[in-house]
């Protein structure tokens, strides 16, 4: 189940969770992110998988998964820009998942 924090707050992520969890406890969540000033609020939170928007730098992405240590989070980088594209080899590496989104590509 994939929650976008670009529409929902941190309280609503807690009760989007709650409810998610009680239709079943196997559900693996993807928190998907634009905005890089949430990532401290969600250190505590409880999901699967990130999905960060607009990932552009294998550098970035292995500083947000080693925000999260001793916790081992997946990262799916989503490519939006031509930055992304140009470094996806870089990024396949350091991540367990690629989105190809539209963003700035079109």
């Amino acid at each position: 189940m994939r929650i976008n924090t670009k529409y929902i707050s941190i309280k609503e992520y807690d009760k989007i969770r709650e409810k998610i969890l009680k239709c079943d406890k196997k559900t693996k969540i993807v928190v998907d992110i634009k905005n890089r000033g949430i990532l401290s609020e969600l250190l505590k939170k409880k999901f699967h998988y990130l999905a960060v928007s607009f990932s552009e730098s294998a550098r970035e992405i292995e500083r947000i998964k080693k925000m999260f240590l001793p916790r081992k989070i997946k990262v799916i980088c989503k490519i939006e820009s031509q930055k992304g594209l140009e470094n996806l080899k870089r990024l396949i590496k350091v991540s367990e998942g690629i989105m190809v989104a539209r963003g700035d590509l079109g």
